[in-house]
């Protein structure tokens, strides 16, 4: 089958490969086989092309998919099974069938787990995948493929309501006017908080214009700075850091207030670390959380209900054959979500 896959080159850099002849996927016992729809291209994908993460290779990669069951393992619990043809979308961290991680967030963290994509599985850029059968959710018939798509990084984007508790009337700083930084202030936006997107001036007049739409589409303040972001004093009680920079806690750290929280969504390669003066960390009593997977029925609700449609982020859509052009326009300054048409 069809696969795109990453492999390292001689110089130990890593790129971008589509074979065809990529091994067809056998459901085990307890695992759903999916044939994939669409799936996008996220901040990780583009990290793991730099560095992130040992590399097995040939790895495929890709995580947020929406695709239709193909089939099922032998034993499968007929109560899990759902028609051929369904549409479906899957969490991202897979345990055995044995392990006593029973819920998503068990799964999340367990030391034996696999990653859908990014470590000892393979991902959703390929025309079908494996997952277990207990990761998978179905699409309402409401959402369409070009939304189910966003289930895994909106439910990240969630997660951060899972893990603070900001007040209403207060403001909560977004850093990072990027695909999961507008994920999480449209999300803190309909759920009745009152989100700040932190973003910088851009000199693309087409650029700025998208970002003053999203703002006013999401129903989020857009707070336009220069580079001196982060400078003056803190007035946040909760900063949410989604610039996948590792200068983001720094800037963080300058905006949040004293004993406030700073929530941690970025990942970044081996070796991109700048050095961060955690002394304001300590002397301010602030908390630092890192953040990572969310609730998958709090993000299909919240789409289903038409309260949050994610699909003004998209910017283009490619075909497997395009990988490596999907892959460099996804990887400019300013471009949101990129996707790729498997069907």
């Amino acid at each position: 089958m069809q696969a795109i896959t990453i492999i390292p080159n001689p110089s130990g850099a890593r790129s971008l490969s589509l074979t065809s002849t990529y091994p067809i996927p056998q459901p085990a016992p307890h695992e759903a086989l999916i044939r994939i729809q669409l799936a996008g291209i996220c901040g990780t994908d583009l990290e793991m092309l730099s560095g992130y993460k040992p590399l097995h290779a040939p790895q495929v990669l890709g995580h947020e998919f929406v695709g239709v069951i193909e089939s099922y393992g032998a034993a499968v619990d007929r109560l899990l099974q759902l028609p051929r043809g369904t549409r479906v979308v899957a969490e991202i961290n897979c345990v055995a069938h044995e392990s006593p991680s029973r819920l998503a967030s068990e799964r999340a963290h367990d030391p034996d787990r696999t990653a859908l994509g990014i470590f000892g599985r393979p991902g959703a850029f390929a025309e079908l995948v494996t997952v277990p059968a207990i990761n998978v959710h179905k699409v309402p018939d409401e959402v369409p493929d070009e939304m189910a798509v966003f289930a895994e990084p909106l439910a990240a984007a969630c997660q951060v309501l899972h893990q603070t508790n900001p007040a209403r009337d207060e403001p909560v700083a977004v850093l990072g006017a990027g695909r999961l930084g507008w994920l999480v202030a449209g999300m803190l936006a309909v759920c009745g908080y009152q989100p700040v997107m932190m973003a910088r001036k851009q000199t693309d007049d087409v650029r700025m214009a998208k970002t003053e739409k999203l703002s006013k589409e999401f129903g989020v303040r857009l707070e336009l700075v220069g580079e001196g972001l982060g400078d003056g004093e803190a007035k946040f009680p909760v900063v949410v850091d989604c610039t996948g920079a590792s200068s983001g806690l720094a800037l963080a750290l300058q905006m949040v207030k004293p004993r406030g929280t700073i929530v941690l969504k970025s990942t970044t390669a081996a070796g991109s670390e700048e050095t961060v003066d955690l002394t304001p960390l300590v002397v301010n009593e602030v908390t630092l959380l890192g953040s990572r997977c969310g609730p998958f029925p709090v993000a299909l609700n919240l789409m289903e209900s038409g309260s949050f449609d994610p699909r003004l982020l998209i910017e283009e859509v490619y075909s497997m054959s395009d990988a490596d052009k999907a892959f460099r326009r996804a990887g400019e300054r300013g471009v949101l979500k990129v996707l790729f048409r498997m069907s």
